[in-house]
């Protein structure tokens, strides 16, 4: 499951304009993957706010590895504002079948495992969550400090580990398309 999310920062004088996302707030751009137990698999914090959240995917480490194929069978979730792709698994916009409407259902609430995953560490870690003000200091030092409350976020799960009610997932047979991956996901799964 991958996420974008904008943590308050300060902007800095010599590039303000790039550090204002398009809500009107400075900010830095972070993706975050986790998996179901809330491990978060790849954190990226190093964007301006003004950088968009489908540009940091496909720049980040995963996104490429995804995109040379060095991840065969895996799927990131991600909603509608990105492309899809056979690595990347978009919600249906109008579904027309019941099938696809369960896909589609499946899929979001598959995909708020992330915001959860974000909102335990927010928790945790009030100095990145926006009811804790703005993170006083440059865009560097902020990406640190988001990415070293992920990282002690990622020791408390190790320390307390989730039970995981599911199996294993089935490893699907590979296809060309994003979209034949999805019919595909659909006949297996919600048919």
């Amino acid at each position: 499951m991958n996420y974008s999310i904008h943590f308050n920062s300060i902007g800095t004088k010599d590039e303000e304009e790039a550090f204002v996302n398009r809500n009107n707030f400075h900010s830095i751009n972070t993706q975050v993957i986790c998996d179901a137990t809330l491990r978060v698999t790849d954190l990226v914090a190093k964007w301006p706010g003004s950088t968009h959240d489908s540009f940091v995917l496909m720049n980040s480490g995963t996104g490429i590895k995804f995109n040379e194929g060095e991840m065969p069978g895996g799927w990131l979730l991600e909603d509608s504002g990105y492309a899809l792709r056979p690595w990347l698994m978009t919600p249906i916009l109008h579904p027309a079948t019941e099938p696809d409407e369960s896909y589609s259902r499946a899929q979001r609430k598959t995909r708020s495992v992330v915001e959860r995953c974000i909102g335990v560490v927010k928790s945790r870690f009030r100095c990145i969550d926006r009811s804790g003000g703005v993170l006083q200091y440059t865009p560097e030092r902020a990406c640190k400090i988001i990415t070293c409350a992920f990282i002690l976020h990622h020791i408390c799960i190790i320390y307390v580990p989730l039970a995981n009610p599911e199996g294993d997932v089935p490893v699907p047979a590979p296809c060309n398309t994003g979209m034949q991956v999805r019919q595909d996901l659909i006949r297996r799964r919600f048919m």
